[in-house]
């Protein structure tokens, strides 16, 4: 059993060796009190709190870095695919200069927009031309107010829409810039179509009436005008019943709306009267027209049908 006193052997056990020197005896003369091992837990925990602080910073600033690179790519990609042309500039009074640009500027200037940073107006365009656009650039910029404007160049027209973006102090321009030479194009064919049209409806020796689909007169030629001895303002507005038909014209040939819904061709032989009383007999063909509105023509066979009772 051992004894709970010690002996003289664990005594010397726990002597310094014989050969230790002043230093190791130092050594054991530095034994920490609790509260210099309590102060020193502290420090050490304080320097984790440091060294996590730091760290949580770090991944703060990698994320913000990755999240930045991730715009820029986006905005990168956005450039090099855009379908329009797009830019960002900064704008002087006496210039305006790109800062980015989308690639398809290949199509327009010959360069792509990665070859035009850096460059001005004067770089870019005509001198009138660029003088034009530097002026309205700072106009966006001074006003602060989105601005659109059509301009021409190389044969081609353009539609452009420049606004200002705030970063930080710095106010930029930003827009986009489309190709509307197609659709000026078809705009200019439309107006000389209707051009040509107008003129054929007018001089038709016909009779020619045009009306919404509830009856409503919208318009007539000068031909169906001369029929009634009215003038288109005095038709325009008024609906086909109150055209001067005949009674008995109409309970022979009463009106067939539901025939032209159905897209039918609508032919009927009715007499209408003259302002000054005459009475005038009348071939008529009314179409629905694809808009929804009719369209009727108005042909005199007077005397035609009295040569026939003749």
């Amino acid at each position: 059993m051992t004894s709970l006193n010690p002996t003289f052997s664990d005594s010397v056990s726990r002597l310094p060796p014989a050969h230790a020197g002043a230093g190791d005896a130092a050594d054991d003369r530095k034994i920490q009190t609790p509260e210099a091992v309590r102060q020193e837990l502290h420090e050490w925990h304080a320097q984790q709190a440091e060294a996590e602080m730091r760290n949580g910073k770090l991944r703060q600033i990698r994320a913000e870095l990755d999240a930045e690179r991730a715009h820029q790519e986006m905005l990168s990609r956005f450039l090099r695919h855009s379908p329009i042309y797009a830019f960002i500039k900064t704008v002087t009074p006496a210039e305006s200069r790109v800062l980015q640009a989308s690639d398809n500027y290949q199509q327009m200037l010959g360069l792509p927009g990665s070859e035009m940073t850096g460059k001005t107006m004067a770089e870019l365009f005509p001198p009138d031309l660029a003088a034009k656009i530097t002026a309205d650039d700072w106009a966006v910029i001074a006003r602060g107010e989105m601005l659109e404007r059509e301009e021409e160049f190389n044969g081609r027209v353009y539609t452009s829409l420049k606004f200002p973006i705030a970063l930080g102090e710095q106010t930029l321009l930003a827009g986009y810039t489309i190709d509307i030479t197609g659709r000026k194009q078809a705009e200019t064919a439309l107006q000389n179509s209707e051009s040509r049209y107008r003129e054929l409806f007018e001089l038709a020796v016909d009779g020619i009436l045009t009306g919404s689909h509830d009856g409503v007169i919208l318009d007539a030629n000068r031909s169906f005008c001369d029929l009634l001895g009215l003038s288109r303002e005095e038709l325009i507005g008024k609906t086909i019943f109150d055209l001067p038909f005949t009674r008995e014209s109409l309970e022979k040939a009463p009106m067939c709306f539901d025939l032209l819904r159905q897209g039918q061709i609508v032919a009927s032989e009715r007499t209408l009267v003259h302002v000054d009383g005459a009475e005038i007999v009348i071939e008529m063909r009314t179409k629905m027209m694809p808009d929804g509105t009719y369209q009727s023509i108005y042909r005199d066979v007077t005397e035609r049908k009295r040569t026939e009772k003749d």
